[in-house]
């Protein structure tokens, strides 16, 4: 396995504001801005990937799955289960 470490320069511009941020967030963590910048791309990329693949999870911590009865099969039966059920249901009128 060959393992190749790939270095991205990275030119950008920055208005007044951004610059006076950066050179505050520099000052009072002692970070470069090569360091702050990986952060903020791991920290961005943790929030994209978290909010997609903790969808399961928080519907599993709403209770929403699972919070009703029915068929196991239901979502590959339901023309065939709804048919006998209105069946039953309607054609005693």
């Amino acid at each position: 396995m060959i393992v190749s470490d790939y270095i991205m320069e990275i030119t950008i511009h920055l208005n007044d504001e951004q610059r006076e941020k950066l050179s505050y967030i520099q000052q009072n963590s002692d970070l470069n801005v090569e360091t702050l910048l990986n952060d903020a791309i791991d920290q961005q990329y943790g929030a994209l990937n978290s909010s997609t693949s903790n969808s399961l999870e928080i519907l599993r911590k709403s209770g929403f799955i699972g919070c009703s009865a029915g068929e196991s099969d239901l979502s590959s039966n339901y023309k065939t289960i709804l048919a006998q059920e209105w069946s039953e249901k309607y054609d005693n009128r």
